[in-house]
Parts: structure tokens; C-alpha cells; sequence
């Protein structure tokens, strides 16, 4: 019988193989929550809760609006075309998050220059004064919001990102401006009352960095002169956020939505965006009702509308005051206004020249 002796040269290298391999240092992993997986999600959340947030202020800002010069509407569709990018990558411990977020240049030019007439300070001014003790590094640079978020892996972030996104609201308030302001019995345009400014002296607030409260608005003392009047009829694209009686002359009792026996609605975020979207479908509605009437007769229902519209303002604030928190409070509000302005654009149906 013969024996094969192993091949000693090669065992003795497979065997040095193994110790090399056991000794080499692993590659490093990106720590549980910071990898790309993460990163994907991060953008995705920080998109939404910004564009929800800036809604929900904007609707309440509108709400608690006395003169009427918000239109929430233009807020929401300025927070739906931001865009996100960020940056994540971890010491081991927590996530360290570089987050942009992006508006067209027109959004923030505007807000910059209408900030005055809600006696606001400008965006760049509450930005550069709150939000540096929020998160570290924040900066406005061009059209881009920059600041870092460190934070314990796979941790929650939502109420970091919600503070932020109401401070970036704050700092838009003044994109909403309408271009049509009623004050001191004047309909004037937004620009006119912009040209009445830069030759009067008026008082701008300090910047609020307070999230949980709504900007304050103090309206400036305006005295138009004849030509910053609009004509009548109102143009095709003059502001309709209405308000309303199925009546004419006479202003219908409205029934107050409130919760029964002083219980909580439960209102989730579904419920609150079915209500925005029911609202949103009934404001173009309205529009479109008005702008199927003739001229003539809108001269002569403008007074009237103008009524009606306080009318419906004072009704859904009462409503929108028995929420007991402020998601109750949206959806009160633009449950009473959507039921309201239905019932106007059927009234103005009538006047209808199709």
C-alpha cells in the first residue's frame, strides 16, 4: 500500500490565509438607521411633514386672520413644490443629518416683500434670528434652507421636523398676502398698498421664534387714494375665499359644528385631508359660479357677497373654535366653510348666463 504525504507548502499557506483573514479589521457598516435605506426614507419624511405642517398653519393662520388678507391657499401650493435633499452618515452612536429644503425663487421674493403688510418681519429676519437654536448650521442661502439634525439612531424625528416646518411657515406668512386687500372700506391691489407703505412710516414686529404660535398680525395704517381703488367688476382672478348665506339680503342662522357632549372628534390626518380636498373642490366651484356671471350683475351682487363673506367667517370661527386642538380646529373650519360655500355656488348658479 503507498501513502500520499498532504502537500505541506500549501497547507502551511491556506492555514496563514485563515490567520491573515481572522486578524483583518471587518469593514465598517453604516450604523442601524443611517444607511441609504434610511436616507430614502429621511427625504420622504422630511418632504411630507413639511408640506403638511405648512398647511395646517396656513389654514389656522387664515382662520385667525381679522382683516382677511391670507388666502391659505397660495401657502399650500407654495409648500407643495418644495423639494428635499439631505445627507446622513453616523459616528457610531447618532445620525447626523445635512437637510436642504428648496423654493422657487419667486416664492421667497414674494413672502420678502409682502412681509410688511402684515406688520411681519421679513423671512431672511426670522430665519437668520430662530434658526440657529434649533438645529446647528442653519443658514438661508439663495432659495435653500440649510440646517443639521443629530439624533440618536432610529430614533423619531417627527416633532424635530414638525418645529422646523413651523418656523419655515412663520417665515412664508407673507407669501399669502391676496392680491386684492379690503381696508378702511377700500378694495385696493396688494402692489398699491405696497406703494402706500414705502411713503408712511410703519412699525414692524420683532421676529417670533416661538413655533407654537401663530404669527401676529398688526395691519398698517393704510389711507389709499382714489386710484389704488379696484374697479368694478372685480376681475376674473379677484380673491373668492367666501363666506356665506343662501340668501341674498338676509343672513340664514348656520348650525355650529361641535363635538357632542364636549367629547374630542378623534380628527386623524386622513380625515383632515379629505376635508382639505372637499374644501378645495368647493372654493373652485365658487369661482367657477362666479365667473359664469355676467358683469353687470356681478356690480351688483359685489356688496352683497362682500356681506356674505363676513358672514361666513364669523359662522366657521365660532365652529372652528369648539376643536379642543388644533387638527379639530382645521377640519371644523374647513368642514363650515365647505358646506357654506356649496351652499353659495348654488345661489350664484342662478345668476349663471350658460
Amino acid at each position: 500500500m503507498s501513502y500520499r504525504f498532504p502537500n505541506i507548502p500549501l497547507l502551511f499557506c491556506l492555514a496563514v490565509s485563515v490567520f491573515l483573514a481572522a486578524c483583518k479589521p471587518e469593514p465598517a457598516t453604516p450604523a442601524p438607521g443611517c444607511h441609504n435605506n434610511h436616507q430614502e426614507n429621511l427625504n420622504r419624511q422630511i418632504q411630507d411633514t413639511f408640506r403638511q405642517t405648512i398647511a395646517s398653519e396656513a389654514q389656522l393662520l387664515a382662520a385667525k386672520d381679522s382683516y382677511r388678507f391670507i388666502d391659505a391657499d397660495k401657502l399650500i401650493a407654495a409648500a407643495a413644490q418644495l423639494t428635499v435633499q439631505s445627507q446622513t452618515d453616523s459616528n457610531g452612536k447618532n445620525c447626523r443629518s445635512n437637510i436642504s429644503i428648496t423654493l422657487p425663487g419667486h416664492i421667497w421674493q414674494q413672502a420678502q416683500t409682502n412681509a410688511p403688510l402684515l406688520g411681519l418681519p421679513t423671512p431672511s429676519a426670522i430665519l437668520e434670528r430662530c434658526l440657529n437654536p434649533l438645529s446647528a448650521n442653519g443658514s438661508l442661502k439663495d432659495n435653500t434652507l440649510h440646517f443639521v439634525l443629530e439624533y440618536p439612531e432610529n430614533s423619531d424625528i417627527t416633532a424635530t421636523l414638525n418645529t422646523h416646518a413651523k418656523l419655515l411657515a412663520k417665515a412664508l406668512s407673507g407669501y399669502g398676502v391676496k392680491e386684492l386687500l379690503e381696508t378702511n372700506g377700500n378694495v385696493i391691489r396688494r402692489e398699491n398698498a405696497l406703494q402706500i407703505l414705502q411713503n408712511t412710516s410703519h412699525t414692524i414686529a420683532s421676529p417670533d421664534c416661538n413655533t407654537e404660535t401663530l404669527p401676529v398680525i398688526t395691519l398698517p395704517d393704510f389711507s389709499p387714494s382714489d386710484n389704488t381703488t379696484t374697479a368694478f367688476p372685480l376681475p376674473d382672478n379677484a380673491d373668492l375665499t367666501l363666506s356665506g348665506s343662501p340668501t341674498p339680503n338676509t343672513a340664514a342662522p348656520h348650525t355650529v359644528l361641535t363635538p357632542e357632549n364636549g367629547h374630542r372628534l378623534n380628527i386623524g390626518d386622513n380625515d383632515v385631508a379629505a376635508a382639505r380636498q372637499a374644501h378645495q373642490a368647493a372654493s373652485a366651484a365658487l369661482i367657477a359660479a362666479w365667473n359664469k356671471i355676467s358683469p353687470e350683475i356681478q356690480k351688483d351682487l359685489f356688496n352683497e357677497q362682500k356681506n356674505w363673506e363676513k358672514q361666513r367667517q364669523q359662522s366657521c370661527r365660532s365652529t372652528a373654535a369648539q376643536g379642543s386642538n388644533d387638527t379639530e380646529t382645521l377640519y371644523l373650519l374647513m368642514q363650515c366653510d365647505t358646506r357654506l360655500t356649496r351652499e353659495r355656488t348654488r345661489y350664484l348658479n342662478g345668476y349663471s348666463i350658460d
